[in-house]
């Protein structure tokens, strides 16, 4: 089976976030049962200089074939040409509000008869839906009123997405897959003891309002104790980090905050490894890659309450706090800063319970493979 994945981006982008992650796992764990192909921007998030080392045609990248492609290259007439030149079986697209691909794939889809699976990630819950609401609603009007979704199935990684799948798209039920991201391979974390009063913190996420890096900050400047905060992360919203680093420069002596620059895809976990936790109380996520890194990682996860589907991990070692409870996060943090060794090891057992039931990678491959059965035998126009 071939599948032909259209995506914003892919390696060695590294500023595109969970949907590249999304795309490296599914490629490590599908590569060698799939024919897999991938076209994507020839340019990380926010450059415009093309990514190093990549060259005209379809590149060999793991066990994906991808082809990088200029802005003025992402048109109707390419797309027409690439998908005849590689005739898959399968178009499976990401983003409900990239129209600027996906609208075009559409229409190329409806007239060459291919099955399409399209992914929203995370485009239809509420809180992304409240930014510029006028006009996501106006162009989703537009797209029911057009039939383009007839007949196309879609892929939900949450229980959240799929209803809202459902009701934004007015798409049935039986169109709507629900099955979970693939996390990545698990690394070990590194053997260091956790001494009563200090704490190592991480942020790994893009630095975007809506991650709400400056709870975690006020938080974090509540504690007491020997306190490093580490963030990791690309610069989206230039104005919002300088709100951030009005606040870092408040920070006391025994309060270190310190921007480390962006993680690389497939190295979340390797540095989580050397935190005891990790704090994000972001504002809506519909999958969070980075809650399943520092989960895998063993860093004990302190995030936001109704936001994630992570909730759960609240009676497994991590916990929870309302979105912007400065004094909830705070509290948290200061109990895992006074913890010892003893104590944290247990939250860290319970942590490793949770991790072993949640990421059961192999049922998970079966899922995605039962998805893509079923869309190549649907004959439904």
């Amino acid at each position: 089976m071939k599948i032909l994945f259209f995506a914003g981006g892919f390696l060695p982008a590294q500023k595109y976030g969970g949907p590249v992650t999304s795309l490296v796992n599914f490629v490590y764990n599908h590569g060698d049962k799939y024919d897999i192909d991938i076209v994507c921007s020839d340019h990380d998030l926010g450059d415009t200089s093309p990514l190093p080392g990549i060259t005209p045609g379809f590149n060999l990248v793991g066990k994906a074939q991808v082809l990088y492609i200029s802005e003025k290259e992402k048109n109707y007439k390419n797309f027409v040409s690439i998908i005849k030149s590689r005739k898959p079986d399968i178009l499976y697209l990401s983003s409900i509000f990239s129209a600027k691909m996906n609208v075009p794939l559409l229409i190329i889809a409806k007239k060459y008869n291919i099955k399409v699976v399209y992914a929203p990630r995370g485009e239809l819950l509420d809180n992304v839906l409240k930014l510029k609401w006028f006009k996501k609603h106006v162009f989703l009007f537009v797209m029911r009123l057009s039939g383009l979704y007839k007949g196309i199935f879609f892929h939900a990684t949450s229980e959240v997405e799929r209803k809202a799948t459902i009701q934004r798209l007015k798409v049935p039920e039986d169109k709507v897959f629900l099955t979970s991201e693939l996390p990545s391979p698990s690394v070990p974390k590194d053997l260091l003891q956790k001494q009563p009063g200090i704490l190592r913190i991480a942020s790994i996420s893009r630095i975007h309002r809506s991650k709400n890096l400056i709870t975690s900050i006020k938080s974090v400047l509540k504690l007491s104790g020997d306190i490093i905060f580490d963030i990791y992360g690309n610069i989206e919203h230039p104005d919002y980090w300088a709100e951030c680093e009005k606040l870092i420069k408040t920070a006391p002596k025994n309060i270190k905050i310190k921007y480390c620059g962006t993680v690389k895809i497939g190295q979340a976990q390797s540095v989580f490894s050397k935190y005891d936790c990790f704090l994000f109380p972001t504002t809506s996520e519909n999958y969070s890659h980075s809650i399943a890194e520092a989960i895998l990682a063993g860093a004990i996860p302190v995030i936001s309450r109704g936001t994630t589907p992570w909730d759960d991990v609240e009676s497994h070692g991590g916990f929870t706090a309302a979105v912007f409870d400065v004094d909830g996060f705070a509290e948290i943090l200061q109990m895992l800063c006074d913890m010892d060794s003893e104590k944290y090891a247990e939250l860290s057992q319970k942590l490793s319970h949770y991790r072993e039931s949640k990421f059961d990678i192999k049922s998970l491959i079966t899922q995605y493979d039962k998805m893509f059965d079923r869309v190549i035998n649907n004959d439904e126009d």
